[in-house]
């Protein structure tokens, strides 16, 4: 995985397209726009009371059950990575968000670089306003830690974007007022075993 400024990935993958162009079919670009918080809005923030509806409450993991569910929630969520889940719930700042059976609805997590990963509400609970309510929690706890909060948001996903960029809490990095498209480029091994095996079926 490699993240960066859409012009450096697109050398990076020029380089790599002379260099080993074996690799070079395997890179799979995620775009996003790329968050952050200002020092007012960390303050704001800080000074910010949640407030949770009736049945919901803030909640530490349950390291039996609850990495298999944030895991299985997770839209890229591929071998390993329930270890990685973990990992992070349990070295890392998160935010996890319970119902009346004790069970995790909404939740978001940190990767080891602060950018914070994976907000999720199951389908049946979102409207309720918890998904706000746990990036604010996470917000709160890499503030004093001294982790700046920052996010990225896949260019997909329009209406999370227009949340973002109404959101008094939020500041989205521009370049003259527009966004800058902040890649997550990932290696998808699983391409190169596709094409090795479609040679071999060709017999080449």
């Amino acid at each position: 995985m490699y993240l960066g400024q859409k012009s450096i990935c697109d050398l990076y993958k020029e380089w790599l397209n002379e260099a080993l162009p074996q690799f070079y079919n395997e890179i799979v670009y995620y775009p996003t726009h790329l968050y952050y918080m200002t020092n007012e809005q960390k303050q704001k923030i800080l000074d910010l009371k949640i407030n949770l509806p009736e049945g919901y409450k803030f909640a530490e993991v349950d390291f039996d059950k609850d990495p298999e569910i944030i895991t299985s929630a997770w839209l890229h969520n591929k071998k390993g990575d329930l270890d990685l889940t973990k990992a992070k719930l349990r070295n890392l700042p998160c935010s996890v968000i319970k119902d009346v059976n004790d069970s995790p609805i909404s939740f978001e997590m940190t990767f080891p670089f602060s950018l914070f990963n994976h907000l999720y509400t199951l389908p049946e609970h979102r409207g309720k306003g918890l998904g706000n309510a746990t990036e604010r929690d996470l917000s709160k706890k890499c503030i004093r830690l001294g982790i700046t909060p920052s996010k990225t948001i896949e260019t997909f996903n329009t209406e999370v974007l227009e949340s973002s960029n109404r959101s008094p809490y939020w500041t989205r990095w521009d370049d003259e007022g527009k966004p800058i498209e902040y890649i997550f480029m990932a290696q998808e091994c699983e391409k190169r075993i596709e094409m090795e095996k479609n040679k071999i079926e060709n017999g080449h």
